[in-house]
């Protein structure tokens, strides 16, 4: 290179390099389902289907509306999943039929009478009487002539009118005023019209207008009409003297606005009347998936007396709640407006959104969400893969009780943060925190669900004085079966017995033992059903013959009903199952053995029955405590006879399943959930306690309101909205922070804690692992009384703020490291510049000091930095870091 151009150059090269770590947030991630919802009394405008149900002022006479297919409920979000059981269709701006015209055509000289709004809607021959069927003003009159116009109009009043029939009084001759008095006697009529009406209107020589009265209306050709009839002025003065003659009653209809000409021809008529706010019954339609079908011909109630009345016309609103499907990714939402408008109503049916706004009242930062699917291990499944990779992940809060689903995060947490698993299987090294919630255990199952039952007597139970009821029943009448026509527990057994003397008595059954013999509650039979005489029984239930259930005496005089009364049997004590485990499984007295309402299915919903153990005999046989014989309303013998419900259904021994739970005590209790915290045992999950909270200002939209304006408060929630306060206190404080005695915001009161366990118990709760909270009173804050993980078999490991802090520690040099992979190779210059590194983030941690908790890295020494002896792609760097401890303890030696 002898040939080189002569040159001067300056190489500019730095002894140490200047970084800037990347400092990590600890972000707080809420996990659980949202919902859209809309409440017809807060979202109406939105609740609009587009489609109407029938036609504003259809022909007459009216065809019943078709069937409405709405597709989806109005303005759901894509992908959204309706809950068909929140679903509920309202008719509003709509109508419904009053009465309608038996006669579709009418005929009357004088339908409708020009210049005085009225409407008459009947004929001497027949018609309606307006105020019987409870017509009534504001409703709608919609007729149709086809010798005028049809008209629409609305009902002004009722026109209660008396007419002389012969025409023989002069009302308007002999001075009638508005405010006379009628009086009316001696009517002839069936239903006597007798009474003092008030003149409303004097319309003519022979026809008078009243106030509102309650005649049914008489005006057929030919009936009896005659009445008394008398008039006096208001001092009492005779207009008219008593007269006895023919007077017809009509009610008519006078409306608003005049007809625009008489009408002399057929015409067909209905009233309508309008509704509002009608909730449809759920038997109106069919939901399938998100399609909604309205049943043609819906009838609603107008009144208590009005009932079943044809809807016409309406607009339809759908309120509902629907799971959204559209948040499957993790969402960051930097304020309170923002989660509302991504997440919807803060509202208790809106999971998400409540813990959400819980969090972010904790924190300054912006709260990141996702939408699970359902609330099954599943659902959670897909969320864990799509976080897995997620860098900023730190503190997820699951909106769920279930443990699988906590052991399936907490395992992916641990995963995620151990070296070993990260270098194998090559993923990015990440450190998490999973905040859940245990729940309160107020009982366990000692013994599963488990068959092949029967229930025994036990000997020498015999109730004193108690009976038992054989029905006799011969002759030519078919004996009477109790299974057939279901006789239950609580219906009343009525006899008769007319020989010697007509005597009847009443008992209450409350046990079914065969076809024919059942036991009753009172304690003696004051009738012999076994003597001569015309005897008969029946059985009633609320006062209502049972069908089927009544012997009469046949007609040759032969007794076919009869009688006998005996003592009760021992009483069905003893439970005997070959599959049970009741001892080892540790059955004591006092526990309960339980039973399904149907005994011989497996089926645990509804009412169970329930037995307390007064003796664990072996480890297939109990004893249960013997409170005598059944009563009506209840169960003090084990299954026996006829099923208490279900009319008709014997009870097949041998078949019968149970289990049994135990109640457990407030010391037992916190040893149950104690129990829980330890299976978990992992510093990389918190389980926060109490169970219930409430959140602060939630409502809940369906509760029934006080103010239809305004939503119910939210009745309390889970344990798992307190997490979400933990979580935000996470991302929105330094590291380095304890939360032992700090109050949290976004929960206004908690239950179940200092108010209900003993502060002792609350300590063996803390110290076994549970993130206790407590409240001093409900307007202050609640606060933890120990920051735990559920680790807590050493310090380091148990309190919180240091497996936080190291986490932040470790993902700030993470992030330092990470820029070198790949772009460098293994030189002595890669090795200076990444101690150069490491130096500068430790300095930098050091910085972050925060008065009272000092800073996240107290002191620090990088020991050694070198090329692995393991593998040369490879620098092994060693590091001693002095992390801070929480003050937890204070010890003051007063030495005299």
């Amino acid at each position: 290179m002898t040939a080189q151009r002569p040159n001067a150059i300056v190489f500019q090269e730095y002894a140490t390099l200047t970084v800037t770590p990347d400092v990590p947030d600890l972000n707080v991630l809420v996990a659980g389902e949202c919902y859209q919802i809309l409440d017809y009394l807060d979202d109406k405008t939105d609740c609009l289907v587009a489609s109407d149900y029938g036609t504003l002022n259809s022909n007459c006479p009216l065809s019943p509306p078709t069937a409405v297919v709405i597709s989806s409920p109005p303005g759901i979000l894509p992908g959204g999943e309706l809950d068909s059981a929140s679903a509920q269709v309202y008719f509003d701006a709509g109508r419904a039929v009053v009465y309608e015209t038996p006669n579709p055509s009418l005929t009357s000289s004088g339908t409708y009478a020009l210049g005085n709004n009225l409407f008459v809607g009947h004929t001497i021959a027949s018609g309606t009487h307006f105020g019987v069927e409870e017509v009534a003003a504001g409703d709608i009159l919609i007729t149709e002539c086809a010798a005028t116009n049809d008209y629409v109009m609305t009902v002004k009043e009722l026109c209660y009118t008396l007419n002389d029939f012969g025409g023989t009084l002069t009302f308007v001759t002999n001075g009638v005023q508005p405010g006379d008095t009628v009086i009316l006697s001696n009517d002839a009529v069936v239903t006597p019209r007798d009474g003092t009406y008030v003149v409303k209107r004097v319309v003519s020589e022979t026809d008078i207008e009243v106030e509102d009265a309650d005649w049914v209306g008489h005006y057929q050709t030919g009936m009896a009409l005659t009445v008394k009839i008398e008039i006096n002025d208001p001092n009492g003065t005779p207009r008219i003297t008593p007269t006895t003659l023919t007077i017809a009653d009509y009610c008519n209809i006078r409306t608003t606005s005049d007809f625009a000409a008489n009408s002399a021809g057929g015409y067909r008529w209905r009233v309508e009347r309008a509704i509002t706010d009608v909730l449809l019954d759920a038997s109106d339609y069919v939901i399938v998936d998100n399609q909604i079908t309205l049943n043609a011909g819906i009838l609603t109630d107008l009144s208590s007396t009005l009932t079943g009345c044809a809807v016409s016309y309406s607009k339809i609103y759908v309120g509902y709640i629907a799971l959204r499907t559209d948040l499957q990714q993790v969402t960051t939402l930097s304020n309170t407006s923002e989660i509302l408008d991504i997440l919807g109503k803060y509202d208790a049916r809106n999971p998400l959104c409540v813990g959400a706004i819980v969090a972010k009242a904790n924190t300054t930062t912006p709260v990141t969400i996702y939408g699970v699917t359902g609330p099954a291990s599943i659902d959670y499944m897909d969320f864990i893969d799509r976080i897995s990779s997620d860098q900023e992940v730190y503190a997820i809060v699951p909106l769920t009780y279930d443990t699988s689903i906590l052991a399936s995060l907490l395992n992916m947490a641990t995963t995620l943060s151990d070296p070993n698993e990260a270098l194998s299987h090559g993923f990015k090294q990440k450190f998490r925190e999973i905040i859940a919630a245990v729940e309160l255990q107020t009982s366990k199952y000692l013994v599963d669900a488990t068959g092949g039952g029967t229930a025994h007597v036990k000997a020498g139970t015999i109730p004193a004085g108690n009976h038992s009821f054989q029905l006799i029943q011969t002759g030519a009448v078919s004996p009477l079966s109790l299974f057939t026509v279901g006789i239950l527990p609580g219906d009343i057994f009525e006899v008769t017995d007319i020989a010697p003397v007509l005597t009847t008595v009443s008992y209450t059954v409350v046990q079914v033992n065969t076809t024919d013999t059942f036991e009753v509650a009172e304690t003696a039979v004051t009738i012999d059903l076994s003597a001569g005489g015309a005897d008969f029984f029946r059985f009633t239930r609320a006062g209502v013959l049972v069908p089927g259930a009544t012997k009469l005496v046949g007609t040759d005089g032969v007794t076919h009903v009869g009688g006998t009364a005996a003592v009760l049997d021992a009483l069905y004590l003893i439970f005997d199952c070959p599959k049970a485990d009741f001892l080892t499984s540790g059955c004591l007295p006092g526990d309960y053995l339980e039973l399904p309402t149907n005994p011989t299915v497996n089926t645990w919903t509804g009412i169970n029955s329930t037995f307390v153990i007064d003796e664990v005999m072996s480890n297939q046989k109990v004893r249960i405590v013997n409170n005598g014989n059944n009563a009506a309303a209840v169960e003090n013998e084990l299954p026996h006879g006829g099923r208490r419900v279900a009319p008709g259904t014997l009870i097949v021994q041998g078949t019968l399943f149970c289990r049994v739970m135990r109640a457990l005590s407030k010391t037992q209790q916190v040893t149950e959930m104690v129990a829980v915290a330890q299976s978990f045992g992992n510093k990389r999950i918190i389980l926060v306690y109490p169970n219930y909270v409430d959140p602060t200002d939630l409502v809940d939209g369906s509760l029934v309101r006080t103010d239809p304006e305004v939503p119910e408060s939210a009745n309390p929630q889970p344990g798992y909205f307190l997490a979400c306060a933990v979580g935000g206190q996470t991302a929105g404080n330094p590291p380095q922070q304890g939360f032992t005695n700090m109050g949290i915001a976004g929960i206004s009161e908690i239950h179940n804690s200092s108010n209900y366990f003993t502060e002792q118990q609350l300590t063996d709760l803390s110290n076994g692992g549970v993130y206790v909270f407590i409240q001093d009173n409900v307007n202050s804050l609640p606060y933890t009384i120990h920051e735990l993980t559920t680790d807590v078999s050493i310090l380091e490991y148990s309190e919180y703020m240091v497996v936080k802090d190291f986490d932040f520690v470790s993902t700030t040099f993470l992030n330092v490291l990470r820029p070198f992979l790949g772009e460098w190779n293994v030189t002595l210059e890669a090795i200076e510049f990444i101690k150069q590194s490491l130096y500068t983030t430790g300095d930098v941690l050091k910085a972050r000091y925060v008065a009272k908790i000092g800073a996240p890295l107290i002191s620090y020494s990088l020991d050694s930095i070198a090329i692995s002896t393991l593998s040369p792609d490879r620098i092994e760097a060693y590091m001693q870091v002095d992390l801070p401890m929480t003050l937890n303890t204070i010890g003051l030696h007063l030495v005299a």
